[in-house]
């Protein structure tokens, strides 16, 4: 009896040998597999943290590519904010001062071409008797100058404006419809008054007024500085002339369409 009870208890103490070390094992297991999960937790992490760092980077590279100095600038803050670190930091600093020389290089030559734009406006000169041409320029503009006139056996006829501009005067050539339905360039006759009153408003509706006179195949404005100014605004400028010291004025209304960069292409005339 004393025999079974000594192998009960020797089986009984074995058994809780077995069973302390199977606790110690699953322990182990237990915190190896929580190991293993923060291990890659983290490299899962550093993974993602360096695929957004190579975005960010090809990002910065696009915006470099397209000019883009702002969103460059703007890139670059972000990295440096997201990845501290990063020995791409120092490349990047060294790249933000060459982004701010190449910004005030590329308004500089947005500046100058602006400057060099002269629109619908080209730059001519005259010629003399002989078709040699001169020195002397003017402005002509390339597009067609459209409007309506009215006179005393035409109302509401279509009419068409060329313009030639330099420094000391303006000259208008209207042109209408004849009665056979061809072009006529109104010219110095008895049926032509001398003198035009002409009312012009800007793009932004500010009128000015000067007066005109025909000479040969066109009205010429010897002050045209008020024309001029208008001009300069940019954008549409309309025109009213019309006869005075007339039994029957004829009126024009003429509409030039796009004023822009007149000022630029006066400026080249000068420089001529």
């Amino acid at each position: 009896m004393k025999k079974i009870l000594i192998y009960v208890f020797a089986g009984l103490v074995v058994l809780g040998i077995i069973g302390s070390l199977m606790d110690d094992g699953s322990e182990d297991n237990s915190q190896s597999e929580t190991k293993s999960s923060q291990n890659n937790s983290q490299s899962g992490t550093r993974i993602e943290e360096t695929e957004l760092a190579m975005s960010m980077s090809m990002s910065i590279e696009k915006a470099l590519g397209k000019k883009d100095y702002s969103t460059v600038k703007e890139r670059i803050a972000q990295f440096a904010e997201k990845h501290p670190s990063s020995p791409k930091n120092e490349e990047y600093k060294k790249l933000i001062e060459d982004v701010k020389e190449k910004e005030i290089l590329l308004e500089e030559t947005k500046k100058l071409e602006e400057l060099n734009k002269t629109g619908n406006w080209n730059v001519k000169f005259y010629q003399d008797d002989f078709g040699n041409t001169t020195n002397v320029g003017y402005i002509d503009y390339s597009k067609t100058i459209s409007g309506k006139y009215t006179g005393p056996i035409v109302d509401d006829g279509d009419i068409e404006a060329t313009l030639a501009l330099d420094k000391e005067k303006a000259s208008i050539f209207l042109v209408t419809q004849g009665l056979l339905g061809q072009a006529v360039t109104n010219s110095m006759g008895p049926e032509f008054p001398t003198k035009y009153a002409i009312k012009i408003q800007d793009n932004n509706r500010k009128q000015y007024s000067c007066s005109g006179i025909m000479n040969s195949d066109r009205i010429l404005i010897y002050s045209p500085e008020k024309l001029y100014d208008a001009l300069e605004v940019g954008g549409k400028v309309m025109l009213v002339i019309q006869e005075i010291e007339a039994m029957a004025p004829s009126k024009y209304n003429i509409t030039i369409d796009n004023t822009d960069y007149f000022r630029n292409a006066f400026r080249k005339l000068s420089e001529k």
